[in-house]
């Protein structure tokens, strides 16, 4: 049996509030003990409504505590959280929804290209103008077209082609004069070009220069070099 206090609480005492102090009076009213209602499941979770299994303190989907009434996850994340910005677009999620930053842009690097990086192709003419000595043997091959190729490796050799010899180079030169592994256009690692001569039999020009064997050479885009009999290869950007 308790009786109510004139504060409304729920005294053990008939005279005096057991809780506060206040005196009840001569008219004591009497607040039956509340009855206990058997419940298997205790009641819905309020976070995710899943039905709470018997007595158990946690709820088995989102871990809501019943006994401290304590949600797993901040509510206001899980449910009430602003509108999610489209896929492409992050968004920096933070421990309170209101707090959430604002998109951050999209950022797509773009590949540094040094300044120095050349796209070089060498173009190869028979040019009869070079030729000093007729030889009926090996005449000057009229009507050759002229050639086009792009410094697209590393190291692109020039010289003549010969199965038998085991020579394979990049750019085949058709010039008796030309030997099998003449020279050679390396790319530097600042991205420019430069030319090596192979300590050819009869050498190589550049700009009318004699190119010293094993020793690199810059090149650039409007450079001419003359090699073999009739052979001139100027260097083009592409």
């Amino acid at each position: 049996m308790s009786f109510l206090c004139p504060k409304g609480h729920d005294s053990t005492d008939s005279d005096y509030c057991s809780d506060c102090g206040a005196r009840i009076g001569a008219t004591a009213v009497s607040v039956p003990e509340p009855v206990a209602v058997a419940n298997t499941s205790a009641g819905d979770c309020p976070d995710c409504s899943t039905p709470r299994e018997g007595g158990a303190r946690f709820c088995a989907v989102c871990r809501y505590d019943f006994a401290n009434k304590i949600s797993a996850t901040p509510r206001n994340l899980v449910l009430d959280a602003p509108d999610i910005p489209a896929p492409a677009t992050p968004v920096a999620v933070v421990a309170d929804a209101s707090a959430v930053s604002a998109p951050v842009a999209n950022i797509i690097s773009e590949p540094v290209v040094s300044s120095a990086y050349q796209r070089l192709q060498a173009v190869i003419t028979a040019d009869i103008t070079l030729v000093k000595d007729e030889d009926p043997a090996d005449p000057f091959p009229v009507g050759t077209p002229i050639r086009q190729f792009p410094l697209d490796l590393e190291e692109n050799l020039v010289g003549r082609f010969s199965t038998s010899k085991d020579s394979h180079p990049e750019i085949p030169v058709v010039d008796s004069g030309v030997s099998r592994r003449h020279l050679k256009f390396m790319r530097q690692a600042d991205g420019s070009f430069s030319v090596l001569e192979l300590g050819s039999s009869n050498g190589t020009l550049l700009n009318d220069a004699v190119l010293e064997p094993g020793v690199f050479t810059k090149l650039n885009a409007g450079d001419a070099l003359v090699l073999g009999r009739w052979t001139r290869i100027t260097i083009e950007t592409r």
